[in-house]
């Protein structure tokens, strides 16, 4: 007659393999046979350890424009590839493509892009039995992945404004001096000021980080960046930049004539590669020679320059004789206490002109 015996196996904590269990022969009496029972055996596939679950991240300080690629290994397979991008948790960011990258189903990957206008730190976990392995058991909870996001723009600068207008106002933006101040900063030019401010001068196409306006018109827009990287909205500043004095461009002489009397006018015009101004009590002046004597003549500034143009004026007096024609000493001359400047206040780099031909004889006969 067949016994039949039963009992409950309880396979021990943290056990993952083949547990056997064994019954040694002659361990018991069968009937008449005094050799006893043969020996005889059972084999279990045990698997009573959770599965574990590591997330690291290829960068864990981002900001604007910027990704992080995140691995997640799990300890065992999950059964039927049961992980999926919903058994995550995101702070501050969403996941993107997740995906098995071994065919066991043990390794994922994903990319952690940051919300816009996000400062503080973001993270990427998975809460406990949120997927199984084959034995149906849940896993443990991951560890609490974190990354440093920046992704909010600073405030564009305040003010940004002439450290020095040189101009006839002050206030007139027109300068001989480009160092800027940006919310009190003095930014020189020339100076590469890398990590904290960008310039650009072609309506913001292009940006750099040295401050480089160039002479004339300028429309220079600042940004500003935080210690992560972001830029802030621009900041434009229009002034014209005078780097160096006026020069003389042309002159025109006076026309010809055969013998001027008194009371004539001996009228000429130097022109200046741009506007310019005169200030003091004298009047600039060009000498004119040739005459009787040779006692010199002054031809006196008309009148203020309206523009880039000076107006000369010698009144023929009588007893001015020139039979020979006037010689028009070639260097604009400024009495003292008198200048000569552009609209930014920069000096004549010389006063000294040349005819582009032999100009008309002027004969003087009073």
């Amino acid at each position: 007659k067949r016994s039949v015996f039963t009992a409950v196996y309880t396979a021990p904590d943290s056990s993952d393999g083949v547990e056997t269990i064994t019954v040694p022969s002659g361990a018991f009496v069968v009937g008449s046979n005094p050799n006893g029972n043969q020996e005889g055996h059972l084999e279990i596939t045990v698997d009573t350890i959770r599965p574990t679950l590591e997330i690291v991240a290829d960068s864990q300080s981002l900001g604007e424009d910027e990704h992080s690629n995140i691995t997640f290994t799990i300890s065992e397979p999950s059964q039927r590839r049961t992980f999926r991008s919903n058994d995550v948790r995101v702070v501050g960011g969403r996941l993107q493509r997740l995906r098995a990258t071994t065919r066991a189903g043990d390794t994922y990957t994903a990319r952690f892009v940051p919300f816009p206008e996000f400062e503080g730190i973001a993270t990427i976990s998975v809460a406990s039995d949120r997927f199984t392995d084959a034995a149906g058991l849940g896993n443990d909870a991951s560890n609490l992945l974190q990354i440093a996001v920046d992704t909010k723009a600073p405030s564009p600068p305040g003010t940004v404004t002439l450290q020095n207008d040189t101009g006839v106002s002050a206030t007139d933006l027109i300068t001989s001096d480009a160092d800027i101040l940006i919310d009190g900063t003095l930014i020189e030019v020339g100076d590469d000021m890398s990590g904290a401010f960008e310039f650009s001068l072609d309506n913001q196409a292009n940006w750099s980080s040295i401050y480089a306006p160039q002479p004339g018109p300028n429309s220079v827009s600042v940004r500003q960046f935080d210690g992560g990287g972001n830029a802030s909205d621009a900041k434009a500043l229009a002034f014209t930049y005078l780097a160096n004095g006026p020069v003389i461009e042309s002159v025109l002489p006076p026309p010809r004539s055969n013998g001027l009397p008194a009371g004539a006018f001996i009228d000429f015009e130097i022109r200046f590669n741009r506007r310019v101004t005169v200030a003091g009590e004298g009047k600039p002046f060009i000498e004119l020679r040739g005459f009787a004597g040779d006692i010199a003549r002054k031809a006196e500034l008309l009148e203020q320059p309206a523009g880039d143009r000076l107006r000369f004026r010698y009144l023929v007096q009588p007893g001015d004789q020139a039979p020979q024609g006037i010689d028009i000493v070639p260097d604009l001359k400024l009495p003292p206490g008198t200048t000569l400047t552009d609209l930014a206040g920069n000096p004549a780099e010389s006063l000294n002109f040349v005819f582009p031909t032999i100009p008309p004889k002027v004969i003087v006969n009073a």
